[in-house]
């Protein structure tokens, strides 16, 4: 697989997560508000799958890094008044 395919993937999948998450979070904490992210994840974010394709494995790599990404968020974020799903 091509290295920028590899490259698109993890920055649609993973890196628009994370842009989206921190420009919300931004708003959220500077005005002191309360709110709920909800990130949108595949059920192969949780598990992992047999790889059917050469491209497969990086798309599920990525799912499971916005899982991390969410389950970490939910710890840093405790005792503010924003949830994450």
């Amino acid at each position: 697989i091509d290295n920028a395919v590899l490259k698109k993937i993890v920055d649609v999948n993973l890196m628009g997560t994370v842009y989206c998450t921190k420009a919300v979070l931004k708003v959220l904490q500077a005005d002191k508000l309360e709110g709920h992210i909800v990130n949108i994840n595949s059920t192969v974010g949780h598990r992992t799958l047999r790889p059917g394709g050469s491209d497969l494995n990086i798309y599920i790599a990525s799912k499971h890094a916005i899982t991390g990404f969410s389950e970490t968020l939910v710890r840093e974020l405790m005792g503010q008044n924003i949830r994450v799903t």
